[in-house]
């Protein structure tokens, strides 16, 4: 541990690096493979892996010395896989979908989405009561989820930067005079939306952390990914983008992304 790790980037203000390294041997936390940093803990570097999702511990509380990896007990183990199972629980892409598509058939002034559940109300609204309703959904919205649900906008997690319209017209009219027939969305889902609703000849998938998407578009359309540390969390998600990279003339659009 040590002179042969590299450092991508340094935090100046908290003296944290962050360490190229393959991913393969990390330990997980409910956002898939942790990532390895080091800091100086008085004249000494100190190794240690933690979220690569969250740079706040009140949003993930992974945090474990790199030197103390071969030690963990297996009452440690089963807890993180624990907190895994129940941060994946309730996701059910095919049923959300299908949700999607019973409220698609109903006219808009009965179609409402519970902000605080992430989810279509189908039935049983008496459940939401004092939850964060949107009401009249139009089937722009619907078509467009990025203008309907609320901006992401914690900075130590998953803080979401939209394109503006111009922009991304600008960025389709690009794809399709370069004569691409295929694009990869890697956070950015308003490219993702304009092309599913409004452009013939061009295909594209979505892969993003915002797990609400799976609400609005087909296991086909939206996979739930995080690329800090390019994972998928479920791995029919990762053979549905495998199968979409056999296509020709692809194209990928990522966010960039800024660790802070």
């Amino acid at each position: 541990m040590g002179p042969d790790l590299k450092a991508v980037k340094s935090d100046r203000c908290t003296g944290v690096d962050i360490i190229i390294e393959d991913l393969k041997s990390h330990p997980c936390c409910p956002h898939g493979p942790t990532l390895m940093f080091s800091k100086d803990v008085g004249q000494v570097k100190k190794y240690f892996y933690s979220c690569s999702a969250c740079r706040d511990r009140k949003l993930c509380n992974f945090f474990l010395w790199a030197d103390e990896k071969d030690k963990v007990s297996k009452h440690k183990l089963d807890a993180w896989e624990c907190e895994r199972i129940t941060f994946l629980k309730g996701i059910n892409h095919r049923r959300q979908f299908l949700a999607f598509n019973k409220v698609s058939a109903l006219p808009a002034p009965k179609r409402s989405f519970c902000n605080t559940c992430s989810k279509f109300i189908i039935e049983d609204e008496c459940k939401h009561a004092e939850h964060s309703i949107i009401s009249d959904i139009t089937d722009n919205q619907l078509s467009h989820p990025s203008e309907l649900l609320p901006p992401l906008v914690n900075a130590k997690k998953e803080a979401q930067y939209l394109f503006s319209k111009e922009s991304v017209k600008f960025l389709v009219d690009t794809f399709l005079s370069l004569n691409y027939k295929y694009v990869i969305c890697i956070g950015t889902p308003r490219i993702h939306e304009y092309i599913q609703s409004s452009v013939k000849g061009l295909s594209s998938i979505l892969l993003d952390i915002d797990r609400r998407y799976h609400n609005f578009f087909g296991p086909l359309e939206f996979c739930w990914y995080n690329s800090f540390n390019n994972h998928f969390f479920f791995k029919e998600a990762q053979l549905v983008f495998e199968d979409f990279l056999k296509s020709s003339r692809c194209a990928i659009l990522e966010e960039k992304i800024r660790y802070s």
